[in-house]
């Protein structure tokens, strides 16, 4: 395959191949450092890139069209954002949900390791408190 890395590129047209549940997990398109690999033909069949974090840590994003997975381009793109984030001093960082087996792959081909859990939870119906944090004097 002769495939083409870009700077930016259409990452919109990676996007349109995935669901919008893979887009909203991948982050990419949000992200302000981003690649786009093209395939032969020079259509955007892989997207990745990263935002910072602080100044010091890069989070890294990919997304791979539906009909171009397991080819190893997801892998190929993300190497491209995880050394242009290392070229900016920054720490990388790789998150992937336990439901997405081929994030996780792809994270440990890229050689990072798991260290934790992450659990994200949505509260609603609750009002800002007005009161000050802490125990409050008997």
């Amino acid at each position: 395959m002769g495939a083409t890395l870009r700077v930016g590129g259409d990452v919109a047209a990676v996007k349109a191949q995935c669901s919008p549940a893979e887009t909203d997990e991948s982050g990419v398109t949000q992200m302000d450092h981003r690649f786009v690999l093209d395939d032969d033909r020079g259509s955007p069949v892989a997207a990745a890139g990263y935002e910072t974090w602080d100044n010091a840590v890069a989070h890294l994003g990919l997304a791979v069209a539906v009909g171009h997975r397991s080819q190893g381009l997801g892998a190929m793109v993300a190497s491209a954002a995880a050394l242009d984030a290392l070229d900016h001093g920054l720490v990388l960082q790789w998150r992937s949900s336990e439901t997405n087996p081929a994030s996780r792959r792809t994270g440990e081909r890229l050689g990072f390791v798991a260290l934790g859990t992450q659990i994200a939870i949505e509260l609603t119906g609750i009002a800002p408190s007005t009161e000050p944090a802490g125990p409050k004097a008997p």
